[in-house]
């Protein structure tokens, strides 16, 4: 009997598992795996749909800053045009009255421009030969520098300047035009010349002196974090690298900035875009025989209204170059003008320049080393890159100081120099190809 029911409770449990799987079989039909798959596949196909929309209004936002950025392009050389135009159909007409750019305040140039409104000018800043503002139309804005030699606070006519005097404005106007074609370098526009008076038109930069910046960065706007930095420590580093490289450029060019002080360089708080300005003691390297030949304006493209600029006086036909050859030749040993060097203030100013290198004068390797000694002096307040007055003070040679770079390059960055950096730095026989005579010449008229 025992048996007999264990075999009954046996079969009756067996019949429950039975059951209970049967009823797990009817939950995977076929039918209902069906519905369930659609219903996943559904949900797959709206995100991906929301996903696709997402991605549309990107690429649609995308195009739309690229043609936003296309029409101010045009509309800021549409505006750099017609005040170059209006200031030189200004300064040639004959109810001009230059003495408004001798005056330190902000002002309005007396001259319609073609499409009726009038150009404002607000004062910068001075320096040792004339006064910087800022031309406005229509919210976009060029810098002008007014050149201006005086005698005895007589005005002095241009083509009465000494020839080095000549030769000083000539070679900033090459450099900056030279040095327009390297991203971050202030642009040149145009240049003119009157009677008394040379007029450069350059680039309008909306930023802050360097040391500035590196002292109070604080904000990453959306801008700054694309270019994956997310600290101020990062910032620095990257305007290092980048600063670095234009120098290296610039070099390339056969240029030495020879000021690279916290003034000079120019740093967007919003963008880490930046600047380098203020060519006023550059020095260029003659590479090759050619003459450059430019307009006394400058101006290749056509007015807004297709007028033709107005015809120079006679007066200026007569304006010649200096004859002297703007760029030294490469193998020329450059003297220290002036009676401080590296010292309180003038930092920036390598320690083995005020002592002409030895007393002979500076070779173009020894002042390309002045320039990324201006730029670790800019930077050393900010990250520690050590004693700088003990390794890199006073009794640094150009030499050691080339030598040391790279260690230097690399304690700020934590990454190896870039190789055609150390070159730059190092290679005293980079440009020995180029040490020959030169005849570099820069005529005001064609």
């Amino acid at each position: 009997m025992k048996k007999r029911n264990t075999k009954k409770k046996y079969n009756s449990i067996r019949k429950i598992k039975s059951d209970n799987t049967h009823k797990s079989n009817v939950k995977i039909k076929p039918f209902l795996k069906k519905i369930l798959d659609e219903k996943i596949l559904e949900e797959k196909i709206k995100r991906m749909q929301h996903e696709l929309s997402i991605i549309k209004r990107d690429k649609k936002d995308r195009e739309l800053m690229v043609i936003l950025e296309e029409i101010n392009l045009l509309k800021y050389q549409s505006s750099v045009e017609i005040i170059i135009n209006t200031l030189s159909e200004y300064i040639f007409s004959t109810k001009a009255k230059l003495d408004i750019f001798d005056k330190r305040v902000n002002s309005k140039i007396p001259h319609k421009t073609i499409d009726g409104k009038t150009l404002e000018l607000q004062f910068i800043g001075s320096g040792a030969y004339g006064n910087v503002f800022k031309i406005i139309h229509n919210n976009n804005s060029s810098v002008l520098k007014v050149i201006k030699k005086t005698y005895k606070n007589l005005s002095v006519d241009i083509d009465r300047l000494e020839p080095h005097e000549k030769n000083e404005i000539q070679r900033e106007i090459y450099i900056l035009r030279t040095l327009s074609n390297i991203p971050n370098f202030l642009k040149f526009n145009s240049f003119i010349i009157s009677k008394t008076r040379i007029f450069i038109l350059m680039e309008s930069f909306i930023g802050i002196p360097i040391n500035r910046f590196l002292d109070r960065f604080s904000i990453i706007t959306p801008k700054i974090q694309s270019l994956g930095i997310d600290n101020k420590d990062s910032a620095m580093i990257y305007l290092f690298k980048q600063i670095s490289l234009s120098l290296y450029h610039m070099h390339q060019e056969f240029i030495v900035h020879n000021d690279l002080n916290k003034g000079n360089i120019l740093v967007n708080i919003n963008t880490l875009d930046y600047r380098i300005l203020d060519f006023g003691l550059s020095i260029c390297f003659g590479t090759k025989n050619k003459k450059l030949l430019v307009s006394k304006t400058s101006v290749k493209s056509k007015s807004v209204s297709d007028k033709k600029l107005p015809t120079i006086s006679k007066a200026m036909t007569k304006t010649q170059s200096s004859n002297l050859p703007i760029c030294n030749n490469i193998n020329d040993k450059i003297k220290y003008p002036f009676s401080k060097g590296y010292s309180d203030g003038f930092r920036q100013m390598a320690p083995w320049r005020n002592k002409g290198c030895d007393n002979d004068g500076c070779l173009f390797k020894d002042l390309i080393r002045g320039d990324y000694w201006g730029l670790i002096t800019l930077f050393e307040p900010f990250i520690d890159v050590g004693d700088i007055d003990t390794p890199y003070g006073e009794k640094k040679t150009s030499a050691a100081f080339g030598n040391d770079f790279p260690d230097i390059y690399k304690k700020i960055t934590n990454e190896d120099i870039p190789d055609y950096i150390r070159e730059d730095i190092q290679d005293d026989n980079q440009y020995l190809l180029f040490k020959k005579e030169v005849s570099t010449k820069y005529l005001w008229s064609l």
